[in-house]
């Protein structure tokens, strides 16, 4: 005898869904469109099961009336705080676009309003080093939070700022806009971003999630799933992957899962791949401590064991972003397999429920932190840890190579390119990381210059120390016209004096002229705004300077100019 599937809708349930449906093609074409809505939410998952109180906490604290900016999920690792944090932002996305939930929000006492942008920022405990990868505690700063909330509401002006301006300048929007911050482990955080959260305005609200309780706020301890939540998540994994289950069965697992749903998801996973459920019982009876770390690591295994291509795969995603994942042609060149094997890995990660895949943009990124963490020990342990680096190393440089043709690819691998720019830093490759910053000039025009910055100033250390101003060919003048007005002012007061004489005669008068240049359009720009005829003048003169026997840092100074 199998397990039964769950109930179906009620058929007032059928109903209701039907009408609300009916409504909303109305209200559609009676009323002008809703205005795009901006996010950065990784895809919809299931509805949660068995946390229907806790959806209803949560709207209660997210509302426009909740007293408190700022709320906290807290629980151990496997709980399940990043899924409901991430279930309760795509019902306000949901519902954002829906006319007839606007309607029906004007008669719920308390309302639960609406928000105009959905920000969701994971921490990550895993950073580069001259002798690789290690998982550690790592500090996500806040200049990088900001930068990515920046981008997220299309506040592209505010990512040449500094920091504390950027900062002050997001609570601002944030008073503006009612903007809905999901900060996930937040435990990984540096207190800096703890005082920032201080500050969060109305009408705007933070969601945080914790192992442990990070303040006075309102907060939620997230506790284990009970005995039929945990049975009903069972049947709903096991229904979807097609896996049938005796009573008795459904009943030993539930107890072994001891109720955390990160468990009960990996562990259907590995009965589908053909695991037996004795051997995942006496898995999970063998575990100490937390559970869910130890079925994540017991996971891990078999695909070491039996899914070889699988397992590079696995890896091989461990070098990039855990937020931002990886695109399938770069895992093919850092793991080393033929586009054949992989897919078949990527099909294998994904069936074991180690990963998840946007078909929209065609990354992979892993499901749970648990699972990168497992990733990188798996990736530093390996021999040929060196080699997937490297292969990493060349799928960007290659990319890089390409543009401007693939420019939506980039602007997509920002974070990684970020990462590529820290792992030639440290481990003092002058000339590629020169031609890096030099081809990564999408992170001055559109990203946070804090990352591209820093980099620079490292090779602008080792070039006057080794007397190597040829590396320096066009980043310094291309970095005055994009880093912003207090670059400009430390390149000058600190740079330009010691590297004057290293630099070339043509790059000596593009600094000058450019130097010159701002300092005139500045004076004028206190005196009057510049005319349409003046304007007109202006370009054409820029234009000019594309002719092909141009140079090429002339033919990028008209382009910026344009």
């Amino acid at each position: 005898m199998t397990a039964s599937i769950l109930s179906p809708p009620l058929p007032w349930m059928l109903v209701e869904k039907l009408l609300e449906k009916l409504v909303e093609r109305l209200l559609d074409q009676l009323l002008p469109p809703l205005r795009p809505f901006d996010h950065n939410l990784p895809g919809p998952l299931p509805q949660p099961i068995g946390r229907e109180q806790e959806l209803q906490w949560l709207r209660a604290q997210l509302s426009p009336v909740s007293p408190s900016t700022v709320c906290a999920l807290i629980g151990p690792g496997g709980v399940g705080k990043t899924y409901l944090a991430l279930a309760i932002a795509h019902e306000h996305l949901r519902r954002a676009g829906s006319r007839w939930e606007r309607l029906r929000d004007r008669f719920r006492r308390p309302p639960w309003g609406f928000f105009d942008a959905i920000v969701f920022i994971s921490a990550q405990g895993v950073r580069l080093s001259s002798t690789g990868m290690r998982s550690r505690r790592a500090l996500s700063e806040l200049s990088e939070i900001t930068a990515e909330i920046a981008r997220t509401l299309g506040e592209q002006e505010l990512l040449a700022k500094s920091p504390s301006e950027r900062e002050d300048s997001l609570i601002q929007v944030m008073t503006r806009r009612r903007v809905l911050l999901i900060l996930d482990g937040l435990e990984n955080m540096s207190s800096e971003v703890l005082e920032f959260l201080h500050q969060i305005p109305t009408p705007s609200r933070a969601l945080v999630t914790s192992r442990r309780r990070p303040n006075n706020w309102p907060t939620l301890e997230l506790k284990v799933l009970d005995a039929k939540s945990t049975r009903d998540l069972i049947h709903r994994e096991a229904n979807a992957r097609g896996i049938p289950l005796e009573p008795e069965d459904v009943e030993a697992l539930a107890k072994a899962a001891q109720g955390l749903p990160l468990v009960i998801v990996l562990s259907i996973a590995r009965l589908q791949q053909g695991a037996s459920l004795r051997r995942l019982l006496d898995e999970m009876q063998q575990g100490q401590g937390d559970i869910a770390a130890y079925v994540v690591g017991q996971s891990i295994e078999a695909l070491r064991r039996d899914k070889e291509d699988a397992y590079r795969v696995f890896q091989a995603l461990a070098l990039f972003d855990f937020n931002t994942g990886a695109h399938r042609e770069a895992l093919g060149k850092t793991s080393g397999l033929d586009p054949v094997r992989r897919d078949q890995g990527l099909m294998h990660l994904v069936a074991w429920s180690l990963c998840a895949h946007d078909r929209r943009e065609d990354r992979f990124r892993f499901i749970h932190p648990l699972v990168y963490a497992r990733a990188v020990q798996a990736l530093e342990q390996d021999p040929e840890a060196s080699s997937f680096r490297e292969r990493w190393l060349s799928w960007y440089q290659e990319r890089l190579a390409e543009r401007p043709q693939n420019i939506p690819l980039l602007r997509l691998e920002r974070v990684n390119l970020v990462q590529v720019l820290a792992f030639l830093k440290q481990t003092e490759r002058m000339e590629a990381l020169a031609r890096t910053l030099w081809e990564s000039h999408i992170l001055l025009n559109e990203g946070p210059v804090e990352p591209y910055l820093d980099a620079l100033r490292v090779l602008l250390h080792w070039a006057l120390d080794h007397h190597q101003g040829d590396l320096l060919y066009g980043l310094t003048w291309q970095t005055i016209v994009r880093g912003g007005p207090k670059w400009e002012q430390e390149f000058r007061e600190q740079w330009w004096g010691p590297l004057y004489s290293l630099l070339k005669e043509n790059e000596q008068t593009a600094i000058q002229a450019e130097i010159l240049q701002r300092r005139m359009a500045y004076r004028e720009a206190q005196r009057k705004h510049i005319t349409r005829e003046e304007a007109y003048e202006r370009m054409r003169g820029a234009l000019q300077l594309l002719n092909p026997d141009r140079s090429d840092v002339e033919a990028e100074w008209a382009i910026s100019f344009c």
